[in-house]
């Protein structure tokens, strides 16, 4: 599909933006206490562990679409809570 046809010039930024998605990148500290989140639901319930990361997935999906949400860190980082999962 040509794109300029799709789409007339007045929406092309508009679709750029809507392709737009950031890439997530996790810190090694990050990645160590996930790994050990996803043990500790792992041990209380067979197969919670795996929904734990599942959840982590559907947060970075949403981080990725929308980088600006999430409560501001230092620096340009930002802060989100698993949904479902306190610790």
């Amino acid at each position: 599909m040509d794109l300029c046809r799709a789409y007339p010039p007045e929406r092309y930024s508009r679709v750029a933006e809507e392709k737009s998605v950031k890439e997530a990148i996790f810190h090694p500290e990050a990645r160590a206490e996930m790994s050990e989140s996803f043990d500790f639901y792992e041990a209380r319930l067979g197969g919670l562990g795996l929904t734990f990361l599942s959840a982590v997935e559907q947060t970075v999906e949403r981080i990725c679409a929308h980088p600006e949400a999430g409560a501001p860190l230092a620096n340009e980082f930002r802060k989100r809570i698993v949904p479902g999962f306190p610790l």
